[in-house]
């Protein structure tokens, strides 16, 4: 039987080999604790020297009445481009429902009235259901034929600068997809008599931005005033 003076001798012995452990750790724990609070200040200290990120508002576009001001394929590119900017805020289908059709009034927003009622037979599911629908209606799906016939059409009176005849050029090109390689000759067919006499000699040695350049500055020259 073991005496119990050399039990606590064995306790003693212990406790002093476990003393300089018990100091280490706690040594190693106040290290870490310092360390800590160093890391926080410099992340404290660079959080006050860079700037906040700037979060860009995309604008609302102007409400969708009935295709005449905005049209309706200007008013969906705005409309898609703010749902999707603003998806961390319109994050469920309901908010992003309501949110178009506060961007709709007078005959659009009767059209989609009907299907945003509860209990409706053909309730909309989301906002995407809800262009569909005003694209159903208002779209025009024969747009590049109608810009077709317009495009070519399309002179340019001998008393229009260049400059306000371009735009419109510009643009049912654009509507009627017409080859970019096509629209160096078609718009100096289209250019008034005084235009086509002036750039005639230089045609074939021009790309198509200088010869719309050209044509710009033939504005100053034909529309001067001669005193």
């Amino acid at each position: 039987m073991n005496h119990p003076h050399s039990a606590q001798s064995g306790f003693d012995w212990i406790e002093a080999r476990l003393k300089p452990l018990r100091f280490d750790i706690q040594s190693i724990r106040n290290q870490l604790d310092h360390n800590f609070k160093i890391l926080q200040a410099e992340i404290a200290a660079v959080r006050k020297m860079t700037p906040p990120p700037i979060k860009y508002t995309i604008p609302d576009p102007a409400a969708f009445s009935d295709g005449k001001e905005p049209d309706f394929e200007t008013w969906k590119l705005k409309i898609e481009n703010k749902l999707q900017a603003s998806s961390d805020q319109l994050y469920t289908p309901q908010l992003r429902m309501a949110y178009v059709f506060s961007r709709c009034e007078g005959p659009a927003a009767q059209q989609l009235a009907p299907r945003m009622r509860p209990g409706a037979t053909l309730r909309f599911k989301d906002a995407t259901d809800m262009i569909a629908r005003l694209e159903k209606i208002y779209g025009d799906p024969w747009r590049a034929i109608h810009a077709s016939r317009q495009y070519h059409a399309l002179s340019m009176d001998c008393s229009m600068k260049f400059i306000d005849f371009f735009p419109t050029f510009c643009l049912l090109a654009e509507n009627a997809r017409i080859p970019e390689e096509e629209r160096k000759e078609d718009l100096f067919k289209k250019l008034s008599v005084d235009y086509r006499e002036q750039l005639i000699d230089n045609l074939y040695g021009q790309d198509f931005n200088e010869l719309v350049d050209e044509c710009k500055r033939l504005d100053y020259y034909i529309f001067s005033d001669p005193d």
